[in-house]
């Protein structure tokens, strides 16, 4: 079964998303004659010993929806997708690595501020209970004390995340043109998790029409592009199946324990009964009641199940080829265990429970790690490593303004001197601009103590700051007076 693992989208696409780089604008005619061009990384000057720095203006969206846990602004419609990274952009991914930010004071970098949500000690994200713990995460490092604990989400069974594994590829990167496959090929490369489709029927179709479905939604026009296609839920965290299919009872026997590598994962024993349907009932729902956390008799979670008639399907947290063993007491019984196997590759969507009782984590689906988790010392994420890494996705990317300021702070930590920036936002508070100035010591410091103090509010008049912006340029505007003409020489 093949998967798209997701790559970490880079920090200058976050910031092309959200902000306007002012600084130099190129403009660029067409010509029939095109080759590549070298172009100068700084103005033209009448001697060559004048150094003249770019002016770069960083302007922030400070907007009310960018508080707002998911993106695009459709993609609180549908609660069941909101923890998938490929519906809501803004999810926890297993595939991406989660850096903290940076700080800059006048003694320059400082890596302590904002540290890794390790729950080695209270800085990050630790009470005072056995460590390593995540139960005092930050909810908004940057401007709030509060803390949530992690550890009690879902009702005390802990964070979770989904992922919809691909089963279909396309030709181009506008998904309009698909066939159904485990994995990339020459002629059909792009991975479509999800699609969106013109009609209901072409959404549930085994082979849409082509231009029936394509990436983007489309919710207004003609024709519009509203109906989600995306694979089936294959089971909580399910990626190995067995079945266990029960035959005859006679004397009213009870299943004692269902054990999978020598752990049982029921957390009773079943009711006493000859009625082979009512028994299949029962154990599933046992199993079923350690998914998210083991209880009572369970010994490990993860494992969840169906039941049709007189047979329970079982769904491995991880592959495996083990065995069920069945224990029984109290009368006759008999049954037909398969052992697991991962199915053929048809994809679905599976939902992964990060819970103390694994202590490893695969990308979804894999034997591995998924590329990008260099935080991660073994060939899988062990739990420490995936709550640190699930923890500081909370505390620094989990909102649209987290994710700015997080990675804004990553992507000017090397720019130095050689640059003279100035920060505004689209609703400019005192707080909330600063001038034009060479960028260290500082300027640098107050730069970052500007972006980090940031608060949200209010609409989105992107074209009012765009004219803002081009207007400070132009030594026309100087906002209360903190733009001076920008021009250093």
């Amino acid at each position: 079964m093949n998967n798209r693992q997701h790559q970490p989208i880079s920090v200058l696409s976050y910031l092309q998303n959200f902000t306007l780089f002012a600084g130099v604008s190129i403009l660029i005619s067409t010509s029939v004659m095109a080759a590549p061009v070298d172009f100068a990384t700084s103005p033209l000057a009448n001697t060559p010993l004048t150094d003249i720095r770019p002016n770069m203006l960083y302007v922030m969206d400070d907007s009310g929806s960018m508080a707002r846990d998911y993106m695009p602004d459709w993609a609180n419609d549908r609660a069941d997708f909101r923890e998938d990274a490929s519906y809501n952009s803004l999810a926890y991914n297993p595939a991406i690595r989660y850096i903290p930010p940076v700080n800059f004071t006048n003694a320059g970098k400082d890596t302590t501020t904002f540290q890794s949500q390790t729950g080695l000690t209270e800085a990050n994200g630790a009470n005072s209970d056995l460590k390593p713990n995540w139960r005092k995460v930050k909810i908004d490092p940057y401007l709030s004390g509060s803390t949530v604990n992690l550890e009690d989400l879902n009702g005390g069974a802990g964070p979770q995340f989904w992922v919809t594994i691909e089963t279909e590829y396309c030709k181009k990167i506008d998904l309009k043109e698909c066939v159904t496959q485990s994995a990339p090929s020459s002629t059909y490369q792009y991975p479509a998790p999800i699609r969106w489709c013109t009609t209901a029927a072409n959404a549930a179709a085994d082979t849409p029409p082509a231009n029936a479905c394509q990436a983007t939604r489309l919710q207004d026009g003609s024709p519009t592009y509203n109906n989600l296609r995306a694979p089936a839920v294959i089971g909580a965290a399910g990626v190995a199946i067995a079945t266990v299919t029960f035959t005859s009872a006679s004397s009213t026997p009870r299943v004692e324990t269902l054990r999978v590598n020598g752990n049982n994962i029921i957390r009773r024993r079943s009711s006493s009964t000859n009625d082979l349907n009512s028994l299949a009932t029962d154990v599933r729902d046992n199993i079923n009641e350690c998914t998210d956390r083991a209880r009572n008799d369970c010994d490990v979670a993860g494992y969840s199940a169906t039941a049709s008639n007189n047979t329970v399907t079982i769904y491995a947290p991880t592959p495996t080829t083990a065995t069920p063993a069945i224990t029984f007491s109290s009368g006759s019984l008999s049954f037909n265990v398969t052992p697991f196997s991962v199915p053929p590759a048809s994809g679905g969507r599976l939902q992964t429970t990060i819970t103390p009782s694994k202590n490893s984590y695969p990308y979804p689906t894999k034997t591995t790690k998924a590329s990008a988790r260099t935080d991660c010392a073994g060939t899988t994420c062990t739990y420490r490593e995936e709550m640190t890494n699930y923890a500081n996705w909370y505390a620094y990317y989990r909102t649209r303004i987290l994710l700015m300021k997080t990675a804004s702070s990553l992507a000017f930590e090397t720019v130095g001197d050689n640059f003279r920036v100035a920060y505004v936002t689209i609703h400019p508070g005192d707080n909330e601009r600063l001038k034009f100035d060479t960028f260290r010591n500082t300027h640098k410091a107050n730069w970052y103590k500007a972006l980090f103090e940031t608060k949200v509010s209010g609409g989105t008049p992107l074209r009012q700051a765009l004219s803002t912006a081009g207007r400070i340029y132009a030594n026309k505007e100087t906002v209360n007076g903190t733009f001076p003409d920008p021009m250093e020489y």
